[in-house]
């Protein structure tokens, strides 16, 4: 096996990992879109509703990134860190570290799962 197909072979691995490892974010967004819970009766303000929609973005440019990966990890990067500046200018706090690392494992590291692999991708094409 020679290092072009290696390199083939990895980059199938990235993208099918990226992919595996988005399904649970996507269907966790998508549940909550479906079957919204209750706020306890608590005023939702503006804001927190652009920094919900953002994230939420975010979490479905991962299945963007299924088809074009360039795209769809770049959308998903750039929509959480949206999410992350709305909620820390209007609540004058950083996002609760809990959160913060749910995020992490959740969007941050299938998005750069998927640029991996479209960068291997256009390495290998040039």
């Amino acid at each position: 096996m020679d290092s072009q197909e290696k390199s083939q072979k990895l980059t199938r691995v990235l993208r099918w990992t990226a992919r595996v490892w988005s399904i649970p974010a996507i269907l966790f967004a998508g549940g909550h879109l479906l079957f919204p819970e209750s706020n306890g009766g608590g005023e939702v303000f503006w804001y927190e509703w652009l920094a919900l929609g953002a994230m939420f973005a975010s979490v479905f440019a991962l299945l963007l990134a299924w088809w074009k990966e360039k795209i769809g990890g770049w959308a998903s990067l750039g929509l959480l860190a949206i999410a992350l500046i709305i909620y820390a200018i209007y609540r004058q706090e950083f996002f609760p570290i809990q959160g913060l690392v749910v995020l992490l494992v959740g969007i941050v590291i299938p998005a750069a799962l998927f640029l991996t692999a479209d960068r291997m991708r256009m390495a290998q094409t040039s």
